[in-house]
């Protein structure tokens, strides 16, 4: 009877202490006030940054074409005079007529600044370059 009150004792302590002993907090991380700064160690080169996407020569040609016919002159006469990737806002590259429905989702592609030497025009694009549209100036 005395070896089951000891053995019965013991387990209750054990219990006792292995549950506390969960209820402990973490220890706590010091707050440093530092910054962190930038460091360049020797024999690590830093990253390259991503250069902005060029224009295909073919939806360049797609896109010239298009406002060679829309401005009605000879396609040789038109420059690019820059492009910028964009993502529209729908399929009608932001730019839809009062009656017409286009699918709501981000359309990526190009807008697109041409001139003839006098005239500057902007163009939107989608990346295939076959949905190109005069923007407002």
């Amino acid at each position: 009877m005395t070896q089951r009150l000891v053995y019965g004792f013991l387990c209750f302590f054990l219990i006792i202490t292995l549950g506390l002993s969960s209820c402990t907090p973490p220890p706590e991380i010091p707050q440093s006030t530092e910054t962190i700064r930038e460091v360049q160690l020797e024999g690590f080169e830093t990253p390259a940054v991503e250069a902005t996407p060029a224009l295909s020569e073919e939806v360049q040609g797609l896109i010239l074409a298009a406002i060679a016919t829309d401005q009605s002159l000879p396609s040789d006469q038109l420059t690019l005079k820059s492009t910028r990737p964009e993502s529209w806002p729908d399929s009608c590259l932001g730019l839809a007529s009062p009656d017409e429905l286009c699918a709501q989702m981000i359309t990526p592609g190009w807008e697109v600044t041409v001139t003839d030497g006098q005239t500057v025009w902007t163009y939107r694009t989608n990346d295939l370059g076959d949905q190109i549209r005069l923007a407002p100036q």
